[in-house]
């Protein structure tokens, strides 16, 4: 039999366990602890920096990518998909009812790059299905319209 052990967790529980840097050293911790100013205070303009900084890495990382799979992207859609995996991971701030006590713990250079491969590489239904019909797939393959429609090629 197991015993489940229920425990109050509040919004200063969570505080309290945020990552913060006295000096930080590298843009990963400046990166902590402006989300440990955002989520502790509010602090718009630690917002503001933190998505301007997180968009100038997430566009590093993209020409990285770029650079290692060797495919092409215009200036103005690496900027567009910068900002969409910087947004695939911030939104989570404001957005998530269900868990209010969300936040990069240990990597936040690691958490912009799974956004920016989320950005590049994910497609979702309709981004598939529209694809496979730019390539030409048939949809229609196995109707059969010959001459006489009163008969199939089979014979039948």
């Amino acid at each position: 039999m197991q015993f489940f052990f229920f425990f109050e967790f509040t919004y200063q529980d969570f505080l309290s366990e945020l990552p913060f840097f006295d000096t930080p050293k590298n843009d990963n911790e400046t990166l902590m602890n402006l989300q440990y100013m955002y989520l502790s205070k509010k602090d718009r303009k630690a917002q503001e920096s933190l998505w301007l900084i997180s968009i100038a890495i997430a566009k590093k990382l993209i020409r990285k990518e770029q650079k290692e799979k060797k495919f092409f992207l215009a200036a103005s859609d690496l900027e567009d998909k910068a900002v969409e995996a910087v947004e695939y991971i911030l939104r989570r701030y404001d957005r998530r009812k269900d868990n209010a006590c969300w936040c990069v713990r240990k990597n936040f250079i690691s958490a912009i790059y799974n956004g920016v491969r989320h950005a590049l590489y994910y497609q979702n239904k309709t981004e598939q299905l529209y694809n496979e019909l730019k390539k030409g797939v048939n949809l229609y393959e196995n109707l059969y319209c010959g001459e006489d429609y009163g008969t199939s090629p089979d014979g039948l």
